[in-house]
């Protein structure tokens, strides 16, 4: 248990980290956007309030459906870990092969110490 607590740990770390890197990125670009010189065009009279618009909806639009993409990732994540919690509950051999795949990888005398239980 001790295992699959650090692992869903392990798991929620990355997930954060990729949703702040998306933040990042996002503010960046439209850092870059705003940031960019704002020279109205000669011909027109009248000065534009934000020459920039379309661009900066672009990237708006852009960085939504971004967002609307991880969103829908993170539900499928969710949606497979819950059924994966639920199978462990139901089917307790599938519950003992993932013990023993836990104690294979972390502790290879625990392992010898259930196998040899298992077998007695």
């Amino acid at each position: 248990m001790a295992g699959a607590a650090r692992e869903q740990k392990y798991t929620g770390a990355c997930l954060h980290g990729h949703c702040e890197a998306l933040h990042r990125a996002m503010y960046t670009e439209l850092q870059q956007v705003v940031l960019r010189p704002q020279v109205p065009p000669l011909a027109s009279e009248q000065p534009q309030l934000c020459p920039n618009a379309q661009e900066l909806s672009m990237k708006l639009m852009d960085a939504e459906s971004q967002l609307q993409r991880l969103q829908q990732v993170m539900q499928e994540i969710m949606s497979e870990v819950k059924s994966k919690r639920l199978q462990l509950d139901r089917n307790k051999l599938v519950k003992r092969e993932r013990d023993l795949y836990i104690f294979f990888h972390l502790d290879p005398r625990l392992l010898q110490k259930v196998v040899e239980d298992v077998e007695s």
